[in-house]
């Protein structure tokens, strides 16, 4: 049961963002990518399926 309960943390959406996406001022870093968000009114997030409003709420604070 451990395991399981380890596995499930690993896999929250809290966790996994704040290891892959970061921003510093107007750079956006995301795994394997960097973007320069200076030019840019908004970020449009879009997704499907469970985990969407979970992700999309740390996207937000970040």
């Amino acid at each position: 049961m451990d395991a399981v309960e380890a596995g499930i943390a690993a896999a929250h959406p809290e966790m996994v963002l704040d290891e892959t996406v970061s921003l510093n001022g107007t750079t956006l870093r995301t795994d394997n990518a960097t973007y320069d968000l200076s030019g840019f009114r908004e970020v449009v997030v879009l997704g499907d399926g469970n985990a969407t409003g979970h992700v999309a709420s740390v996207l937000e604070l970040i």
